[in-house]
């Protein structure tokens, strides 16, 4: 999962995050591809699901694999 936030939001117990699959959803306009990179922790192309988003706790989450910026 991707999770999506500002750096200037704190204090609070969730976390916003998109799905990631690395089904083949280039044809799918709410799919962003995320190239695999050292960077972004992934070892094949992998599509963040804008169109599943979901609100989690923090403490559901693990360790950090990667980042991917805008």
């Amino acid at each position: 999962m991707v999770i999506v936030r500002s750096d200037k939001v704190t204090g609070f117990q969730s976390v916003v995050t998109c799905l990631l699959t690395s089904y083949d959803s280039q044809d799918m306009p709410t799919r962003v591809r995320i190239e695999p990179s050292t960077r972004t922790g992934l070892n094949k192309v992998s599509y963040a699901m804008t169109d599943k988003i979901v609100t989690v706790s923090r403490e559901l989450l693990g360790k950090k694999i990667g980042v991917v910026e805008s």
